[in-house]
């Protein structure tokens, strides 16, 4: 399922005329915390199909530096992180 909705984010989306390209119609920003690379790419291409503005990274150490620093609308995150796991780093968010 994931070859297919890359090449559907690869296509230009059909719009009503009325639909201004140049407004910045991202949806949410979202943080996808996930360790194995085609999955990461997978869910954040699926996510950006539809304008989502998706940052990536590969360890709960990467994601708590991103969100000191920037306000995130929706997480996403790997149960099995390298070093620290996804509740944990929902866990220190939340304390922030």
């Amino acid at each position: 399922w994931c070859h297919y909705k890359r090449k559907r984010a690869d296509a230009q989306p059909k719009t009503p005329a009325s639909f201004d390209l140049t407004e910045d119609r991202t949806v949410a920003k979202i943080l996808v915390a996930e360790d194995d690379v085609s999955m990461a790419i997978c869910v954040s291409d699926w996510l950006m199909v539809d304008l989502h503005k998706v940052e990536r990274v590969e360890s709960g150490e990467e994601a708590l530096a991103l969100v000191s620093n920037s306000i995130y609308d929706l997480f996403i995150l790997d149960w099995w992180l390298k070093d620290i796991n996804g509740l944990e780093v929902l866990e220190r968010i939340r304390s922030q």
